[in-house]
């Protein structure tokens, strides 16, 4: 459990160095392109999900630093975070 989330920190790291090299309108794009992809899977799968406790850890930590660097609330978020509601991401 340890190293999968040890492992899952270091992607995500390996992601955002990645992104850094990346122009505001590639990554306006790809962040366009992801919302769509994911509109069309909620429309397609009623299931609830249930994101396992390292992508919870995750979802946590970039929503803390999402609102920290963008000064949003909670409630602006949920534009933002889809899967989950804001308030259990923020906890």
């Amino acid at each position: 459990m340890i190293w999968h989330t040890l492992l899952r920190i270091f992607s995500t790291l390996l992601e955002l160095w990645q992104l850094s090299r990346h122009s505001s309108t590639d990554k306006d794009l790809e962040i366009l392109l992801l919302r769509q992809q994911l509109a069309i899977y909620e429309r397609k799968y009623d299931d609830v999900i249930r994101p396992s406790r390292p992508d919870r850890f995750m979802m946590a930590s970039l929503t803390h630093h999402l609102r920290q660097h963008s000064d949003r609330s909670v409630e602006q978020l949920r534009s933002v975070i889809r899967i989950v509601q804001p308030q259990t991401a923020i906890k």
